[in-house]
């Protein structure tokens, strides 16, 4: 195989043709279609098929166009998104943070930023003062996110994972729906969520005045983590350069402006 294509180099140099090299060239000569995985996280990654599927999957699909690939979303349980992206079942998980995917490929700029709130019943008196105010409530987290970037509220909760007395873990493919009904039916005391999602969902479910928000000051970033291969590599530069074109020409905060969210600090 390698004679063979020391061949055909040789050959095409011969002819006066220099192979392409470029990031569409190399789509063109692979599987052009980009897996990407979620669970349900709008107004960054909401339902496939949808006129409006969310920030982070018409951005990926706005970028990754520019370079000769489609991208095809799908929803699944946020663990098995992480996991089929780190093995290369999927290309990547989408609206994933370098915390809770240390294992993928990321690149340099992050597309969007992540605001921890939590989330009460409407009308209770809770006032956040560090992870030691946690310690009185049920806390609903969805399982395999970070909330702080594995700061002192992500060590909370591993510390007490299996004390359901203070941390209740959930894995479906509507973590924040379910949320939201133990939260409503008393099941739990509280759980945490990022603003924009949260407030969507609230919306969603018209139950935006049976609800509080708390901030907790913490703030990471999210993009896509791609399969840690010379693939994932590829596709991640690829994106990188589509976001670049996509800021220059606009297109970039046309989307954020349609989703109601903030470009991050360039």
């Amino acid at each position: 195989m390698k004679r063979m294509l020391v061949f055909f180099i040789v050959a095409a140099a011969a002819m006066g043709a220099v192979p392409d090299w470029t990031p569409r060239a190399l789509a063109e000569q692979e599987d052009t279609i980009v897996r990407v995985a979620a669970d349900p996280w709008c107004p960054y990654n909401c339902a496939p098929g949808d006129p409006e599927p969310g920030f982070l999957i018409e951005v990926g699909r706005e970028a990754l166009a520019l370079s000769g690939y489609k991208l095809q979303y799908e929803v699944m349980p946020w663990s098995r998104a992480l996991r089929e992206a780190r093995v290369g079942y999927v290309d990547a998980a989408v609206g994933a943070t370098r915390a809770n995917a240390p294992a993928h490929t990321f690149g340099a700029t992050m597309l969007s930023s992540d605001e921890t709130m939590i989330f009460v019943r409407a009308g209770e008196n809770f006032d956040y003062q560090g992870v030691e105010s946690l310690k009185d409530l049920r806390l609903g987290v969805i399982k395999d996110y970070t909330y702080d970037d594995n700061g002192p509220i992500d060590a909370y909760i591993a510390d007490n994972r299996g004390n359901l007395d203070r941390v209740i873990s959930v894995s479906s493919h509507s973590n924040l729906g379910l949320l939201f009904r133990m939260l409503l039916a008393g099941r739990i005391d509280a759980f945490l969520e990022n603003r924009f999602v949260g407030s969507y969902q609230a919306s969603l479910l018209s139950v935006g005045d049976r609800i509080a928000m708390v901030p907790t000051g913490a703030v990471d970033y999210v993009s896509f983590a791609f399969t840690p291969s010379p693939r994932g590599k590829m596709l991640s530069a690829a994106l990188e350069s589509g976001v670049s074109r996509l800021r220059e020409n606009g297109v970039f905060t046309a989307i954020l402006n349609r989703y109601g969210l903030n470009d991050l600090p360039q």
